[in-house]
């Protein structure tokens, strides 16, 4: 069998890791295309792969797709998904083209996947392996041919990575690495890239909020803390990788003094930061689920939002979700500073386990999809 595995983003290369693995310890071939910010991902990894960022352009040239998928004659497409640009799902229209079975692995949940347009339908995988019971019926619900659900595919690789770094590791890697004031306490708050993907616009009407309102709001709520209670935080914006480098330049110059110092980082070790973290709030990034599986409490801040949270924690009621501008100083202010609210919700979070044994689901379906067997 040879399975052709396709990513573009890095959240969703993570969740084909796995399966890349599974299918080389079981002797199958599985050969790797990539491009764009993913390509970091492998090679973390240690992973080889052939770099299309050239070859299929932007906007994604269907007919360089074809070509390719051609060349490599798979039995099977395994793809992840990313968004906007949607490289994987040119590969899987053109893949069903040809004749070959497709399969998307999902990382997380996204409006664009319950889409009815026919050039939506005509992307749709053979297979869809969904995180979790919810999107597993909300893809049923919008006609998907098969839905498998596996759980994030990723979720047992962080445990497993948080499980063998010591106290000692991560004290000398905040120390020497992130360059942390050991003075301060380290703040870290995670972006995302909401209004590249939707445009600002296009973001309060699809969820109500962006990173450019959120993350500004979390700043000004952390900084009032700061400067009344006499604290000393470090805040450490990590950005998505697709992120503007500067976008909150002038929030940090606003609100910096000697209470608090603001910077931004890009790329980093994820599991690292989180683990060197004392304070982690943010808004529906996969990284956010990390920190939870990591054992780490996480604020969530979706102001105003207009539909039901896309962070599976706080849907789960696993950690604290603010949706309220006028609720957030107070939240902040239980998050930072009560001692009480915070192991209350450490304890709700310690009886949250989200399934870790996937891959064994994953793999077989791909499998009996591979040979033409309905399972």
């Amino acid at each position: 069998m040879t399975v052709l595995l396709v990513g573009e983003d890095p959240g969703g290369i993570d969740v084909i890791v796995p399966i890349k693995r599974r299918l080389d310890a079981l002797g199958e071939a599985a050969p790797v295309v990539c491009s764009g910010p993913g390509r970091p991902v492998w090679q973390r990894h240690g992973i080889a792969f052939e770099d299309i960022t050239d070859r299929v352009a932007d906007p994604v040239n269907a007919e360089a797709v074809r070509t390719l998928i051609a060349a490599h004659r798979p039995n099977i497409l395994v793809t992840s998904t990313s968004f906007p640009r949607k490289m994987e799902k040119v590969f899987r229209r053109e893949a069903k083209a040809l004749g070959i079975p497709t399969v998307m692995v999902l990382d997380a949940d996204r409006s664009d996947l319950y889409r009815p347009e026919p050039e939506e339908l005509a992307c749709r995988p053979d297979l869809a392996l969904s995180i979790g019971g919810r999107m597993t019926t909300q893809l049923e619900a919008a006609g998907y041919a098969k839905v498998v659900t596996t759980g994030h595919l990723a979720f047992a690789d962080i445990v497993g990575a948080g499980a063998v770094l010591s106290a000692d590791d991560v004290a000398v890697w905040r120390r020497d690495v992130l360059r942390a004031d050991p003075s301060r306490e380290l703040v870290v708050v995670f972006s995302d890239n909401i209004s590249q993907v939707f445009g600002e616009d296009g973001a309060i009407a699809e969820i109500g909020y962006h990173e450019r309102i959120a993350v500004p709001d979390l700043l000004r709520a952390i900084a009032a803390i700061a400067k009344a209670d006499g604290r000393r935080f470090d805040v450490v914006v990590k950005l998505h990788p697709k992120e503007d480098r500067g976008a909150f330049d002038a929030v940090f110059a606003e609100l910096s003094g000697p209470e608090i110092v603001f910077r931004e980082i890009a790329a980093t070790d994820n599991i690292r930061l989180i683990l060197a973290a004392d304070h982690i709030v943010g808004m529906y990034s996969i990284i956010m689920v990390w920190s939870a599986l990591l054992g780490r409490t996480t604020l969530s801040y979706q102001p105003d939002a207009r539909k039901d949270t896309l962070l599976v924690t706080a849907h789960d009621g696993a950690v604290p979700l603010c949706t309220k501008r006028t609720e957030l100083d107070g939240m902040v202010r239980s998050f930072l500073a009560d001692p009480i609210w915070r192991a209350r919700w450490q304890t709700v979070l310690a009886g949250w386990q989200p399934p870790l044994d996937g891959l064994d689901r994953a793999i077989s379906a791909i499998s009996a999809l591979a040979q033409g067997v309905d399972r």
